[in-house]
């Protein structure tokens, strides 16, 4: 991601430095299932931060610590709208 996304990498970085708990669209809380994340018995709220391309970066907040989960280069299946039926 570094070499395709360098400017929208370095817009994240602020984001997640700077107001990683903000909801400003398109970033923010996950939702249903995958709303929450739980380590060492603490549930925190899964977050996601959006690049280009569908490109995701999936984190919690701990403290003071933003906790990197996951690093998508694509829109990840799990996030996809499913149609009904």
């Amino acid at each position: 991601m570094c070499a395709t996304q360098k400017n929208a990498l370095t817009d994240a970085w602020d984001y997640l430095t700077k107001k990683p708990l903000a909801d400003e669209s398109p970033h923010g809380r996950l939702k249903g299932d995958l709303a929450t994340v739980t380590r060492s018995g603490v549930s925190h709220d899964r977050r996601q931060y959006e690049l280009k391309n569908g490109a995701r970066i999936w984190y919690w907040v701990e403290g003071q610590t933003v906790m990197l989960e996951r690093v998508e280069t694509h829109h990840p299946n799990a996030t996809k709208k499913r149609g009904k039926g």
